[in-house]
């Protein structure tokens, strides 16, 4: 039997003048976001593949985009253009924005749909003749430490599995410090507060290098990408432990942890970087980490690393060892796997843990398995030259219809019951088939996005 034909992409998203440096889905797959090296915002409809809102966030290249549900808005739980949802724009010019999308159920007016390609073609971008767009209400901007390239970690305070919000309605951001490349800051959103700063591993949790290292001071250098999450243990009374996870400029791989409660963001104080413990350090690559994804399953925090050299490597760390007021160091074990592809960023892992995809500098996107051996599933060849970002759309229980409303079906019609808005049933039923599909994004050197399904 002959082999199967190789995959081809469903969809090419046009619309940027520049290289693609962030994707994100939004919450329930209604719309992708990617970000440009231009600093414009496109969010893109996965039902019509068209633009629902356009903006130029930054005056410097995106470094990452997000999507941040606020527990605190009136109207979380609607459509993503409903109000309910924050995004958070980070960018080269040293700057950290969170922006809120006009509410088009309140009367609100939209964002602008023009494309880079179209309000840019007179002077180029940013030049003379560039139209301007319509920008979202800008809820906060940080000035921020970009040197290093770092985008920002981030975690909402709200726990999936027991759907509460542990620390009350806070964003906490983990970037590069601002006083040292090398340190790294906590911030919270909307406060715009420094929470913890400079947090930075002594030498003595560092192992030892070979005599013949290049790092003979035995720095980490400068923190490359950034993590954070939230865990419980199972101990009574449960300590709540944020966990921050840093890939640094010599390869290494540092799992912090610290004790944070409702009381200690309430206080309004700054508290210094010595407040964290090294729990965990491994140095899975020999150049700068790239790209870093990480999940907990099952009490085991699981870390995923790329970087320019051929390896991905996964570190699975048991979080058991936190259950004590002092945690001590924990013992993980480390698989690596040589793709022999140099060059792999964005590393993304999706929601049910089973899948991993990485973007290559050799314009290839390339599917593996999460567990096992992380061997090659499958690799998704369009773009012709480099890609810098890729991402997964969710495939587990966040896809569902949204709260609250109450969908029933004719032959002709969709009623949302309690708001009198009528929609045509067709449109309705490709959006819910849209946001169900097992997509894959990826963002090329020429600013084209190309829309897969896998698995």
């Amino acid at each position: 039997s002959s082999a199967p034909p190789p995959p081809t992409p469903v969809y090419i998203l046009r619309g940027h003048n520049s290289q693609i440096h962030s994707l994100t889905f939004s919450p329930r797959n209604t719309h992708l976001l990617s970000g440009d090296s231009d600093g414009y915002i496109i969010i893109w409809s996965l039902s019509s593949r068209r633009p629902t809102g356009v903006w130029k966030a930054h005056d410097g290249g995106i470094l990452k985009v997000a999507v941040w549900e606020d527990p605190a808005v009136k109207g979380r739980g609607k459509g993503f253009l409903d109000g309910g949802v924050r995004i958070v724009t980070h960018a080269r010019e040293h700057k950290l924005c969170v922006w809120r999308l006009p509410s088009l159920a309140e009367g609100e007016t939209g964002l602008d749909v023009r494309m880079p390609l179209e309000v840019s073609g007179f002077g180029g971008a940013g030049g003379k003749g560039t139209i301007e767009l319509r920008r979202p209400w800008l809820v906060a901007c940080l000035l921020v430490n970009t040197l290093n390239f770092c985008g920002f970690g981030s975690f909402s305070g709200h726990d999936r599995e027991t759907k509460e919000d542990s620390w009350g309605p806070q964003l906490l951001l983990a970037l590069p410090s601002a006083a040292d490349s090398e340190s790294i800051d906590i911030m919270t959103i909307p406060s715009s507060r420094r929470l913890y700063r400079s947090i930075k591993p002594p030498l003595s949790s560092l192992p030892p290098l070979a005599a013949s290292s290049a790092n003979p001071e035995r720095k980490t250098g400068m923190a490359m990408c950034l993590s954070l999450h939230h865990f419980r243990t199972h101990s009574h009374p449960a300590p709540e432990h944020l966990l921050l996870i840093a890939g640094y400029e010599s390869g290494e791989l540092v799992v912090y942890t610290t004790l944070l409660s409702r009381e200690t963001l309430d206080a309004g104080v700054q508290l210094a970087g010595d407040n964290w413990t090294v729990v965990y350090t491994a140095r899975p690559h020999s150049q700068p980490v790239l790209s870093l994804a990480s999940t907990i399953e099952n009490g085991v925090l699981k870390v995923y690393t790329t970087s320019a050299d051929s390896l991905l490597s996964r570190n699975e760390i048991p979080l058991s060892g936190l259950a004590v007021k002092q945690p001590e160091r924990l013992n993980g074990k480390e698989v690596v796997s040589d793709t022999r592809h140099l060059g792999q960023q964005s590393v993304m892992l999706r929601s049910d843990g089973k899948l991993l995809t990485a973007a290559g500098w050799d314009g290839r996107v390339r599917v593996y398995a999460a567990k096992g051996k992380m061997r090659e599933l499958a690799v998704l060849k369009w773009h012709e030259k480099g890609c810098y970002a890729a991402a997964f759309a969710s495939v587990d229980e966040a896809i569902e219809d949204q709260e609250g409303v109450d969908m029933v079906a004719d032959a002709k019609e969709m009623i949302l019951r309690g708001s009198g808005v009528k929609v045509e049933s067709r449109e309705l039923a490709r959006e819910r088939r849209e946001t169900r599909r097992h997509w894959v994004a990826a963002g090329d050197k020429d600013g084209k996005v190309s829309l897969w399904e896998v698995y």
